[in-house]
């Protein structure tokens, strides 16, 4: 485990905090503005803006989820179109999300981005990290598809999540909320911000402080312990604008992420999770996943004229991460599960050895990027010009060592042995990418086009060491100077062109087309020759506002992928290194319905209702290349169904608001799924092998239910149900064994907003 010094959290610091910011405020506080998020960190801005974009967007308040008691990606992302979940966890430390069909290993295949910033460890270089930002300090979420994903990157394949973190007050504000809940889930939160006038311009700063921790809902064989984990973020933020003639802003932001987690790769066979899906054997006893991240940013943005603007952010974020574990390979990995022997030595009822190995990693990404918008009337058309450029750097570091535990057949453990260091492999990948974007919104009464261009050359740097420990880089022919050493540059481009068309003030339409691109890691290109995948992306959809009560979005989507890239993680259902699965068709329909029948009748209450349906049909077009049988695509035939992707998922929402009284229910239903592109209908792999990574998950129905109540128009307290029937359901079959959603859950809290 990585060692982490030890944090405390506590009302008090918020209250300090806000002491701090809040005493010398008063000469601002009569000027200042709303609480608002700057323009330049934010991809679409509001809900309403979904419907002035050229492609498909999604925009979630943080107020949609915190109110439901959500704080993990998995449940916030359940009310969007378009958006299949796998959950792996039960709580979204590890999340595998897909848009519209694309493969879900890890989420390697969207772009993830907090403020405007990739913020994947090592987004060119291992796009399959285990790390997530969390969206409990988020205060939106934005969720892109289709042509607008393009300006982004790096992966333009599969979609874009850009996380909005807490904004600068400019004037003073400030959060706390605390709650309590099954399991012992005990969360924190705090924030406090303001805003000063200085004799040089307007300075603000923003203090924020996050806690979570619980003992976990599943309970460990024979050895007992906690099944959890604990999360501490703080965070610091600051923004200056100086007096002058130029609009300009410096902003700055620096933020911390701590995780301890009990968490396993190892899950159960079929019979035992029928027995009990919460149940973790013995062998498990020991896992568990540590990580720090940090996370900074400067940025200066500036209008030059009123038609011309410019941003340039410089950002640097650093991860590191062990996750001590049962080796999930070979014999060690799904099939140990079918072996009675050694499935006997994991429940602790047999005399055995317990393969384990630190999982190392240390990831940094840095880079600056700079945008400019230029806007212009032209023959009769406004244009809107934007130009970006961007130098980035990122690393990956693999250093494992293998363990082992000897145990007796009482199931105690009499020794442990270590193998020594790079026994488990030692690996550097490296990238540094340059990317050029461009596109023009032209307008032309109610007509707008957006074409757009998207560029980027990588140079790519893998090196393998000898497992002796020495530092040495291992011999293998073909590599520079005869040893694995590759260094090699990849250019792509991603093309795209979206159209809107103003029907009237209540309906538009939309279509667009793209290319996207997914890159092969280092190890997979410079190493193994593997070239990227790439897609051709089709949409039309429409929305539709006949009244205030009523929105509605429809969308027809349609992509091909090209040398679909399997990633390297073995977590996820991939294998230890990228490998390429072929060519897989995903089209399909996204419907958004909201309806408020209150709406401007004068009702004394509101009853807001949202729908949310996405059917989604991904197959093979033809046989997948994949052999391995750790493998998703292990097995894939032609016309097969793409792993974990569903072809029915709705989301139902509804609540009644009153003056101080809130009551609301979520309704969110997921079709069965196949866990591996050999489709099997039980847990055989495709050489008739008991193997219980094959096979399906279970389609599954659940409900929950919240309260909030307002004691003033600052304070309130809140109730939450997740899971209410107390479903128990399949959600993974890797990535060893079938793994339960997450069982129910209570929770009681309290809230303060001054702002």
């Amino acid at each position: 485990m990585i060692a982490a010094p030890k944090r405390r959290f506590s009302v008090c610091t918020c209250l300090g905090l806000a002491a701090l910011l809040f005493a010398p405020a008063a000469q601002a506080q009569e000027t200042a503005e709303e609480l608002r998020v700057p323009e330049r960190i934010v991809v679409i801005g509001s809900r309403d803006a979904e419907r002035s974009l050229t492609g498909a967007g999604h925009y979630i308040d943080a107020d949609e989820y915190r109110l439901r008691g959500y704080d993990d990606i998995n449940r916030a992302l359940r009310g969007g179109p378009g958006v299949s979940l796998r959950e792996e966890d039960g709580y979204g430390l590890f999340p595998n999300i897909s848009l519209r069909g694309v493969d879900s290993q890890r989420t390697s295949k969207l772009t993830l981005m907090e403020d405007g910033i990739p913020t994947a460890p090592a987004p060119y270089s291992a796009p399959a990290a285990y790390y997530s930002p969390n969206v409990a300090r988020m205060s939106a979420l934005e969720v892109l598809k289709g042509t607008s994903q393009i300006a982004y990157g790096p992966h333009t394949t599969g979609g874009v999540i850009n996380y909005v973190s807490t904004p600068v007050p400019e004037r003073p504000s400030a959060y706390l909320s605390a709650s309590y809940g099954s399991d012992a889930d005990i969360r924190l939160h705090g924030y406090a911000g303001n805003a000063w006038e200085t004799g040089a311009g307007t300075l603000g700063l923003l203090a924020e402080v996050y806690r979570r921790s619980t003992d976990g809902y599943k309970d460990i064989d024979l050895r007992g312990g906690d099944t959890g984990f604990k999360r501490d973020e703080h965070m610091l933020k600051a923004y200056f604008i100086p007096d002058g003639p130029l609009d300009q802003r410096f902003e700055a932001k620096v933020g911390f992420t701590q995780l301890d987690a009990d968490e396993t790769y190892l899950g159960l066979t079929d019979e035992d999770f029928d027995a009990d899906p919460y149940r973790r054997y013995a062998a498990s006893f020991a896992d568990n996943i540590g990580t720090r991240h940090m996370r900074s940013y400067l940025r200066w943005s500036a209008d030059l004229r009123d038609d011309l603007e410019v941003t340039a952010t410089a950002f640097y974020n650093r991860f590191k991460r062990n996750w001590f574990k049962q080796r999930g390979d070979g014999s060690t990995g799904s099939r140990g599960l079918a072996n009675p022997d050694v499935l006997a030595v994991w429940k602790g009822e047999a005399a055995g050895k317990l393969d384990y190995r630190n999982n190392r990693r240390e990831y940094y990404s840095t880079g600056v990027q700079a945008d400019l918008t230029w806007l212009r009337e032209i023959g009769g058309a406004s244009h809107g010009f934007q130009l970006g450029v961007r130098w980035m750097e990122d690393e990956i570091e693999r250093n494992q060592n293998n363990e082992a535990f000897l145990q007796d057949a009482s199931g105690t453990i009499t020794d442990r042995v270590d193998s020594g260091e790079c026994s488990g492999a030692c690996r550097l990948q490296q990238s540094e990418s340059l990317a050029v974007f461009v596109k023009d919104t032209i307008t032309l009464g109610a007509l707008t086009i957006e074409p757009g261009l998207r560029f980027e050359r990588i140079q790519q740097v893998s090196k393998r060491y000898r497992s002796d420990g020495s530092g040495q880089l291992a011999p293998r022919s073909g590599g520079i100077d005869g040893l694995d050493h590759y260094r090699e540059t990849l250019s792509v481009t991603s093309p795209g062109l979206g159209i809107r068309y103003q029907v009237s003030d209540e309906l538009s339409l939309f279509g667009g087309v793209h290319r996207g691109v997914f890159l092969p890691s280092p190890s997979a290109h410079a190493r193994s020759g593997f070239e990227e995948e790439t897609s051709t992306a089709f949409e039309l959809g429409t929305h539709w506002t006949p009244s205030q009560r009523f929105q509605g979005s429809l969308t027809l989507f349609r992509t091909d992928f090209q040398d679909l890239i399997v990633v390297d993680n073995l977590g996820s259902g991939g294998a230890d290194t990228d490998k390429n699965a072929g060519d897989v068709n995903s089209q399909g329909l996204e419907i958004q319905l909201r309806f408020d029948p209150g709406a401007g009748q004068g009702w004394s209450f509101r009853n807001p209702w949202e729908l949310a349906v996405t059917l989604t049909d991904a197959e093979l077009d033809g046989d997948a290349h994949s052999e391995d049988h750790e493998s998703l695509f292990s097995g894939g035939e032609d016309g097969n169904d793409v792993p974990y992707i569903p072809g029915h998922v709705v989301s139902l929402r509804t609540g009644l608001e009153f003056d101080r009284l809130g009551l609301y229910l979520d309704a969110y239903w997921i079709d069965e799924t196949y866990s591996t592109a050999s489709n099997a209908d039980g847990p055989t792999d495709p050489d008739g092998h008991l193997d219980y990574n094959f096979g399906k998950t279970d389609d599954y129905g659940i409900v929950d239910l919240s309260a909030r109540y307002a004691i003033n128009e600052r304070a309130r307290i809140s109730a939450n149900l997740h899971n209410l029937f107390d479903e128990e359901y399949i959600v993974s079959r890797h990535p060893i064994g079938p793994r339960p959603g997450l069982s129910r859950q209570f929770r009681i809290g309290f809230d303060y907003d001054w702002n």
